[in-house]
């Protein structure tokens, strides 16, 4: 019985061991850094490492990537560097073969494409956030589509609902955003950060949508009647002439209004709609914030 639980225990260690020093799947690590922009592109160092499926070999790739900032397109991409590591008696012995080494000259390489530096910005001011539907601008009460779910994943094709965002940075008046996914430093997980633009013009268009959607309508009220019948004899009398309303009780006047609808976004096209009743049904209509 004593030989029988010493072999069982010493399956149970070799299959232990079998397991912690298995050969792990491939992976891929990329990271990526913005430098910054000019009018037209932004530029980011790409780090990249590639695991082929082994302990003892990864290779490390260095390139730098430019987009434009109209349509955040990869346009170019250079690799700066590219080294192969290896360990071939597996005791911690490692060699650097240098595959490619490309002069770069960082300095002139932004002088030359007048780029102005990226800088860290403010997520909780900006309002950027990220759901399984794309980027939004959060408001208050509502939010603006910034980025659709496609034109993300036609940039970033690994983008999923538990993608987040890393950092938001601002250059040139844009707005970029690094997205990343997947774990970082595993044995056999992937793990890819890449740059995502809103630009200047995008991110003002989702804020006056969301502006105009979050202020208060206007409204023309046409009386308010303590009898709801007399209300709704009014409501009849506007829907002969072609105009429609809605019927709302009043808790604090303790009446029944009787209100144009639909409500109207400007107080100067509520204005237009009370002259034209005035001039139609000689009623004169009160010119309001529409209640929510």
């Amino acid at each position: 019985m004593k030989n029988i639980f010493t072999r069982v225990v010493s399956l149970c260690v070799l299959v232990c061991t079998i397991q912690v020093w298995a050969t792990p799947g491939s992976a891929t690590w990329k990271r990526e850094i913005l430098m910054g922009c000019n009018d037209t592109h932004f530029y980011s160092y790409v780090i990249e490492m590639h695991q082929p499926g082994s302990y003892y070999e990864e290779t490390y790739i260095l390139s730098l990537a430019k987009y434009t900032i109209a349509t955040g397109e990869l346009v170019d991409k250079t690799i700066i560097r590219k080294t192969r590591h290896t360990d071939t008696d597996t005791e911690g012995h490692w060699i650097a073969e240098e595959q490619q080494n490309t002069g770069f000259n960082l300095t002139k390489y932004l002088i030359d494409n007048q780029i102005d530096y990226a800088f860290p910005a403010d997520m909780s001011e900006a309002n950027i956030v990220v759901g399984k539907d794309g980027f939004f601008l959060q408001g208050e009460k509502a939010k603006a589509i910034l980025l659709s779910k496609p034109q993300i994943v036609s940039l970033v094709p690994w983008f999923r609902q538990d993608t987040k965002i890393a950092a938001l940075f601002m250059a040139n008046r844009n707005y970029f955003v690094l997205l990343e996914a997947g774990a970082y430093n595993t044995a056999d997980g992937n793990f890819s950060q890449a740059i995502i633009v809103i630009n200047h013009a995008k991110y003002q268009k989702a804020r006056h949508s969301l502006t105009t959607r979050e202020q208060k309508p206007w409204q023309v009220q046409v009386g308010c009647f303590g009898v709801l019948n007399s209300a709704k004899q009014q409501r009849q009398h506007l829907e002969k002439a072609n105009f429609t309303a809605t019927i709302i009780f009043n808790d604090k006047a303790k009446c029944h209004r009787v209100i144009l609808t639909p409500p109207l976004a400007t107080r100067e096209e509520a204005k237009q709609q009370s002259l034209r009743l005035q001039k139609m049904l000689n009623i004169k209509g009160y010119v309001g914030k529409a209640e929510r």
